[in-house]
C-alpha cells in the first residue's frame, strides 16, 4: 500500500481460500478473532517485540475492533510492550506483558468490566515467556519460555504453569566422529 507509515494493516482470508479482506483501516498485527467472531483483538505499536523494557510512545498496545459497529477500544495502556493476544473465551483475552517482575508473564484480561480487570497467570522473574497459545476449548494454556514447554491450566485460579517433559529417541548419528 502507498502509505506513508511503513507499518503492518491485518488481514483475513476465508477458510476455502480466495481473495485476502482487509479487516479495518488500522494499523495493527496479530489480529485474533474471538470464538464468537463478534470481536477482534490485534497489537498497536511498533517496537521491537525483543526489546526488553522498553518504555515510550512506540510500546505496543492491545485494541479491540468490533466490526458490527465499526469501533475500536483500546485494552491496554501500559507504558511497556503488551501483546501476542489469544482469546480464552468471547469474555477473556490473553497476552504477554511485562508490566511486573521486567520479565514477560502471561496475563488474561476480562472484557466488559469496567475497566477491564487485568490478572497475572504466570510470575516468572528471571526468563520471559516468549510465546503461548490457548487450546480450542479455551480451558488450557500452553507456554515456550526458554528451552521449556509449560501446561497451564485457565480454569484453576491456583494453577501454575506444569513443565511438558519430552522424551524423543536418540539419534543415532550421535555416534559418529568427524
Amino acid at each position: 500500500e502507498g502509505d506513508v507509515y511503513r507499518d503492518a494493516r491485518p488481514y483475513e482470508v476465508g477458510m476455502t481460500g480466495g481473495q485476502p479482506r482487509r479487516i479495518h483501516g488500522a494499523f495493527g498485527r496479530n489480529a485474533v478473532r474471538s470464538p464468537d467472531g463478534s470481536t477482534i483483538a490485534f497489537v498497536r505499536g511498533a517496537s521491537s517485540w525483543s526489546r526488553r523494557h522498553y518504555r515510550g510512545p512506540d510500546a505496543r498496545d492491545i485494541w479491540l475492533y468490533r466490526p458490527a459497529d465499526d469501533s475500536f477500544e483500546q485494552l491496554t495502556d501500559w507504558e511497556g510492550n503488551d501483546g501476542r493476544p489469544r482469546w480464552a473465551d468471547a469474555d477473556h483475552v490473553l497476552y504477554l506483558s511485562d508490566r511486573e517482575r521486567g520479565t514477560m508473564n502471561l496475563y488474561r484480561h476480562s472484557i466488559g468490566t469496567e475497566g477491564g480487570q487485568i490478572e497475572p497467570l504466570t510470575r516468572f522473574e528471571d526468563r520471559d515467556v516468549t510465546s503461548f497459545d490457548v487450546t480450542p476449548d479455551g480451558r488450557t494454556a500452553i507456554l515456550q519460555r526458554w528451552d521449556t514447554l509449560y501446561r497451564l491450566d485457565l480454569t484453576d485460579p491456583e494453577a501454575v504453569p506444569v513443565p511438558i517433559v519430552l522424551w524423543a529417541s536418540e539419534d543415532e548419528l550421535d555416534d559418529e566422529k568427524m
